[in-house]
């Protein structure tokens, strides 16, 4: 994934979200260390129940049929 023409080869994540460490641009959650957005940038995997998606940082539940 290429973004502001970094590649964003080299990352960092916690349980708060996910980070580049060369152009510092937010990839998920709320950046790593929570640091960097307000929202959550959502990142998506299956559930206990195949019906519904859980985003990984923030637990937001949607249906799995909204998810495109």
């Amino acid at each position: 994934m290429t973004i502001n023409g970094c590649p964003h080869d080299r990352t960092q994540g916690d349980n708060y979200g996910q980070t580049c460490v060369d152009c510092g641009q937010v990839l998920g959650g709320y950046g790593f260390w929570g640091e960097g957005r307000k929202t959550c940038l959502h990142r998506f995997v299956s559930s206990h129940d195949p019906k519904y998606v859980e985003c990984l940082y923030c637990q937001k539940t949607i249906d799995a049929d909204k998810l495109d």
